[in-house]
C-alpha cells in the first residue's frame, strides 16, 4: 500500500505525508490535554492552579467542552455509581 502513494502523489508524496501526518498528532494531543486538564481540575489542588486554567483562553474552552461531553455521556449511559 505504501508503494501506491508515490505513484499517486508524485514528487509531493513525502511532503503531503508529513503534512497530513500532523492531523492525527494534533487530535491525539487535544484528547490527552483535555484529559489532563480535567484531572487537574478535579483534584484538590491549589486554587491558584485551578484559576490559572480557568483564566487561560484555551484551558477554559477545553475544560468546558470536556465537561459538556461528559454530561452528554452521562445523559446517554447514566451516571455510574
Amino acid at each position: 500500500m505504501y508503494h501506491f502513494f508515490p505513484i499517486v502523489l508524485g514528487k509531493y508524496g513525502k511532503t503531503a505525508n508529513q503534512f497530513f501526518g500532523i492531523l492525527p498528532g494534533v487530535a491525539s494531543a487535544f484528547v490527552l490535554l483535555s484529559f489532563l486538564l480535567t484531572v487537574i481540575i478535579s483534584l484538590p489542588l491549589s486554587p491558584f492552579v485551578k484559576n490559572a486554567i480557568f483564566s487561560a483562553k484555551i484551558g477554559n474552552i477545553i475544560v468546558a467542552k470536556t465537561q459538556m461531553f461528559e454530561k452528554n455521556l452521562n445523559d446517554i449511559f447514566g451516571e455510574s455509581r
